[in-house]
């Protein structure tokens, strides 16, 4: 009587193992393929890029700042003043062609320790409207990781967070789970029921393994993409720059992207290489690297010359 009560409870556990762990392994199955869905066809590379889209995948924000102030200084609308080694003095002249360069206005204006100073290279806030919509599109078209989102997914987007979420409650759950096959272990060895232990060790495999065909392919944080990389691959081997300015480096105008523009050689160098790319002497150059300084060498002691007779402790 005993082994059949035995058995009994140690099938009503293994059951309760199983239905424990079914709930939330379907939803996480479900989250899963949506997180799935999210992401859209890469864009072609024919699709070439705009200036923003180009500064912002080869030096994020700090590279969109530069590559904008560059421009203007380039077009005559900020007169720039260097002032120390990472500060300079600019005044803004004209009203800003588009919300991208209002962005880097703002980030300009922003109060440092002296009031006509700013730092430089100049970082604008990925917070800004304007500069979050260039980067969600890169994002979007698969050229940009947000963060360790999937390519092609924001990583701030619901069904994003729903899988998270998701996840973690399934994995919390197998963790818990080996409670129910000690559980079932005590009720063996006091009422010599075995059997059903047999269960728990295909059962507890098996969601182990479900957790791991729901994990999303590990990313590198933020990284441009391969998509990302052939795209400013076809920007720096495009035609030419005419003698005015244009040339390729500016994509095609559409929904939510600026109109292209003929940008000077020199500003789409700054876009691709950072402010390296500048000329030599040029204000806007990168800061200047300190000086190497020899390690300093200590000075050999001098020698010591012991000229008497020794004492007691010599001899």
């Amino acid at each position: 009587m005993g082994t059949w009560l035995g058995n009994g409870v140690g099938i009503l556990l293994t059951f309760a193992a199983f239905a424990l762990l079914v709930g939330p392994e379907r939803r996480l199955g479900a989250a899963y393929r949506a997180v799935r869905g999210l992401s859209a066809p890469v864009r072609p590379v024919e699709d070439r890029l705009d200036l923003y889209e180009l500064a912002y995948l080869c030096g994020g924000d700090s590279g969109l700042g530069t590559t904008v102030l560059v421009r203007m200084h380039a077009e005559g609308r900020a007169a720039v003043e260097r002032r120390a080694p990472y500060r300079i003095t600019a005044v803004l002249s004209g009203e800003p062609r588009d919300g991208v360069e209002a962005a880097v206005r703002d980030a300009w204006e922003q109060p440092t320790e002296e009031d006509d100073e700013a730092y430089w290279p100049l970082t604008v806030s990925r917070s800004a409207p304007p500069v979050r919509a260039v980067r969600e599109r890169l994002v979007l078209d698969g050229l940009l990781r947000d963060g360790n989102a999937p390519v092609g997914v924001i990583a701030d987007n619901p069904v994003l967070r729903a899988y998270y979420g998701a996840r973690y409650r399934f994995a919390r759950t197998v963790r818990w789970s080996p409670v129910f096959a000690v559980a079932g272990i005590a009720v063996a060895v006091l009422c010599h029921a075995y059997p059903p232990l047999l269960a728990y060790p295909p059962l507890l495999l098996a969601a182990h393994l479900r957790l791991q065909r729901y994990e999303l392919a590990p990313t590198a944080y933020g990284e441009v993409t391969p998509a990302g990389r052939r795209a400013i691959s076809a920007v720096s081997a495009g035609e030419p720059f005419t003698a005015d300015g244009g040339g390729a480096g500016d994509g095609p105008s559409g929904p939510g992207r600026p109109e292209p523009s003929r940008v000077p050689r020199l500003v789409r160098e700054v876009a691709l290489h950072g402010l390296d790319a500048l000329p030599r002497g040029h204000v806007l150059g990168p800061p200047p690297a300190p000086p190497v300084r020899p390690p300093a060498t200590r000075p050999e002691p001098p020698e010591i010359i012991v000229d008497a007779s020794p004492g007691l402790g010599g001899l």
